[in-house]
């Protein structure tokens, strides 16, 4: 058990440093550029969810938090924030997040029929 133990501390930790470093270069790095932000949005969506394996729900809430800044219809951001919301106990703003991934999905649902009706019409 003591063994176990201590290898989950040097997952944490090791997990942490890689957390660190890319948050350095994600934070400090211009995001004016599509590629810059597209680097940007996976380091934290990858860091939010890290976090969130951790049981650091503030620092996951802040990351996903960072990529809908940029991108308000970003469904992994919403789904991340979303579960870290309702880990840490904030269920109302975590149903709301739910709601607004829930309403991505059926937008692009509706506009992938929408699409194959258009396409199926115009084949015949």
């Amino acid at each position: 058990l003591l063994q176990s133990s201590h290898r989950h501390a040097d997952i944490v930790n090791s997990t942490n440093k890689y957390i660190h470093l890319d948050a350095a270069d994600a934070d400090n790095t211009n995001t004016n550029t599509t590629n810059d932000f597209s680097d940007n949005k996976r380091i934290h969506l990858a860091r939010a969810a890290a976090h969130l394996a951790l049981n650091q729900y503030d620092k996951a809430i802040a990351d996903a938090s960072k990529v809908l800044l940029q991108d308000s219809r970003n469904l992994s951001g919403l789904v991340t924030r979303a579960k870290a919301r309702f880990l840490s106990g904030q269920l109302d703003e975590a149903l709301l997040d739910d709601c607004n991934a829930l309403q991505l999905v059926v937008n692009n649902d509706n506009a992938a029929t929408t699409t194959a009706a258009q396409k199926q019409t115009s084949s015949q």
